[in-house]
C-alpha cells in the first residue's frame, strides 16, 4: 500500500503499466495512476545516488558521530562528483536550429554547395547542399527534397 499526495497531478488518469510477478513468474498489467508514474519518470538519480552509498562506501568507522556524518558526506561528494564526470564524458552535441521567424520569413534562401560532406538535418544522409541563409546542411536530390520540407510550414 502507497500513498501519495501530489498538488501536481490527480489520481484520476490512471495508466497500465507491466510488472513482473514472481508467482506467476510472466509480466502482468497493473493499473497506477499519473501521480505515480510522474514519481517514476523523476527518481532515477535519487535511486541511482542510493545505489552508490552501498556500492562504494567508505571503510572508516569512527566512534565519534560527527566523524561518521563528515565520512558521509565526503563519500557523498565523491560519488556526485563521479556521476558528474561520467555525464559530462562524450557529450552529445545539439546543434542549434535555426529560429522559425528566420525559416518562414518568406525570403528564400538559395542552396549552396559545399566541399565537404555532412548529414542532412532532416533524414541525416550525407549532403553537400547547405542553406545560404542559416548554413543547415540539407539533401537536394531526384528522390527527396530536404531543402523544400525544411523551409516549408
Amino acid at each position: 500500500m502507497v500513498c501519495i499526495a501530489s498538488s501536481l497531478v490527480g489520481a484520476e488518469p490512471s495508466d497500465n503499466c507491466k510488472r513482473w510477478d514472481s508467482d506467476l513468474r510472466k509480466y502482468v498489467g497493473v493499473f497506477h495512476p499519473l501521480c505515480i508514474a510522474e514519481y517514476n519518470k523523476f527518481m532515477g538519480g535519487v535511486v541511482l545516488g542510493g545505489m552508490l552509498i552501498e556500492l562504494y562506501r567508505i571503510n572508516i568507522h569512527g566512534k565519534k558521530w560527527h566523524i561518521r556524518l563528515f565520512l558521509l558526506f565526503l563519500g557523498s561528494f565523491s560519488r556526485q562528483r563521479m556521476v558528474a564526470l561520467s555525464a559530462s564524458y562524450g557529450p552529445k552535441l545539439v546543434k542549434p536550429k535555426p529560429y522559425d521567424s528566420v525559416r518562414y520569413d518568406g525570403i528564400q534562401p538559395w542552396p549552396e554547395a559545399v566541399a565537404d560532406k555532412k548529414r542532412c538535418r532532416l533524414c541525416s544522409a550525407c549532403a553537400r547542399i547547405q542553406c545560404s541563409k542559416c548554413q543547415v546542411s540539407l539533401c537536394l536530390v531526384q528522390n527527396r527534397n530536404c531543402f523544400k520540407i525544411f523551409r516549408t510550414q
